[in-house]
């Protein structure tokens, strides 16, 4: 959809249309002139509403809202782009989509905007796909007093199903983005079902503040602009049923994946009835601070400073299986259980996990091995160091088929990590 008018266009509705075959069934993109290659600037995509589709053919993308990134752009680093794009109360609501990935809203440099966004009642299948549905900042946007900002999205009633997915991602800081800033996101009543096959990783839900290097996308970028200072606040996932080979049901993570990325913060998290059931040894509920299993050769950078503080985990109900998923290991077995708090991993020093409450919840693990329904723990391997949990909970949780019901531990092969119960 190319706006008319290059600086505003209001209330572009797109309804009741089947399209099939296309790469990109529906793509929300600024004007970006009459050649089509001026990097636009403070554009408004305003009231958009998309409904009534039905995309067929399991193309790229279903339905795809972005502004426009490039690997020049910002060059010579550290300087970024500044586009100061809108989206602004775009709804996508009653569509049927096959895709790769069903719904993706992105912004992708600095001053960029995503100012409210319903997406609700979409019916979503995923075949050998990424996400399901995706909210996230990435590419060029910079920690240059114009942040990325994503704000007022709600994801509720949607239908999830998928081979090697994400079932609905909402990332603060991916890539190459510092400083970027997403707050008030609700995630309410969704069904996500995925199945692996093959794949090493299925999640559930899966919510990030700075994720991935820039070299994970633009691997002839240098040098590398690390994923820092990224803040995602103010979101509550309730009422979601997920279901499937789920190596995490709902993750929250700050400065993990692939990135190094440091001084991220996730903030004010409530995560609230839901059901969270796996086929497989996985964790229902993990949070989880910087670092990663092993950086890529050129990543030669510790994660530091990264913090998760203000989360609730109540009224879920957790069941993990007993299947072992690929790579089946030992850090399966001490990451998996019913709710994991993780301090930090490799490359991961001063972490933070703080001011968590737990309660409530039911949690049945059908793999002993575990050792463990409710899992608190420091560092784990031998390059984590100085990363604490504190300040945690526990009320009223009833956990079944592993002991202890509660295990806490500094340290898992690792040195100078801390973790405790209570100290609030």
């Amino acid at each position: 959809m190319v706006p008319r008018d290059p600086d505003r266009v209001e209330r572009q509705p797109l309804h009741g249309l089947t399209l099939q075959g296309f790469a990109v069934g529906v793509w929300i993109d600024p004007f970006t002139g009459a050649r089509g290659d001026e990097l636009p600037t403070h554009q408004t995509l305003a009231d958009n509403v998309i409904s009534g589709l039905v995309i067929l053919g399991f193309g790229e993308f279903g339905i795809w809202t972005h502004s426009p990134a490039s690997p020049d752009c910002g060059l010579p680093m550290p300087d970024p782009c500044r586009t100061y794009i809108t989206f602004a109360n775009t709804t996508i609501t009653g569509n049927t989509i096959e895709a790769r990935t069903g719904i993706k809203l992105v912004v992708a440099n600095s001053g960029d905007r995503i100012a409210g966004a319903t997406v609700t009642g979409n019916t979503i299948r995923i075949r050998d796909g990424i996400e399901g549905i995706s909210v996230e900042s990435l590419g060029n946007a910079g920690d240059d007093g114009t942040p990325a900002r994503i704000s007022e999205v709600l994801i509720a009633r949607n239908s999830i199903e998928g081979i090697g997915v994400v079932g609905i991602q909402v990332t603060a800081g991916s890539t190459r983005v510092q400083g970027s800033i997403t707050e008030g996101v609700r995630v309410l009543d969704n069904r996500v079902h995925v199945v692996c096959r093959g794949s090493e990783e299925c999640n559930g839900i899966t919510l990030g503040a700075g994720t991935d290097a820039s070299s994970a996308i633009f691997p002839d970028v240098d040098p590398i602009r690390y994923p820092d200072g990224n803040v995602l606040r103010n979101v509550e996932v309730a009422g979601n049923r997920l279901s499937g080979d789920l190596t995490k049901g709902v993750w929250v993570s700050a400065g993990s994946a692939s990135a190094a990325g440091s001084r991220n913060r996730v903030l004010d998290v409530q995560i609230k009835r839901n059901v969270i059931s796996s086929t497989i040894v996985g964790a229902g509920v993990l949070l989880q601070v910087g670092g990663t299993e092993g950086p890529a050769p050129n990543l030669h950078r510790y994660a530091t400073g990264n913090r998760i503080t203000g989360v609730e985990i109540s009224e879920n109900r957790i069941s993990i299986g007993r299947t072992r998923p690929p790579g089946f290991g030992q850090w399966h077995l001490d990451v998996g259980g019913g709710i994991v708090l993780l301090g930090g991993v490799n490359f991961s020093r001063d972490g933070r996990i703080r001011d968590v409450r737990i309660a409530k919840n039911e949690i049945k693990v059908k793999f002993e091995a575990v050792h463990g329904g409710i899992k608190v723990t420091g560092g784990m391997g031998p390059t984590a160091r100085g990363n604490r949990v504190t300040c945690v909970r526990l009320s009223a949780n009833h956990v079944s088929g592993t002991r202890p019901a509660v295990s806490v531990r500094s340290n898992i092969d690792a040195k100078t990590n801390y973790a405790s119960l209570g100290g609030c």
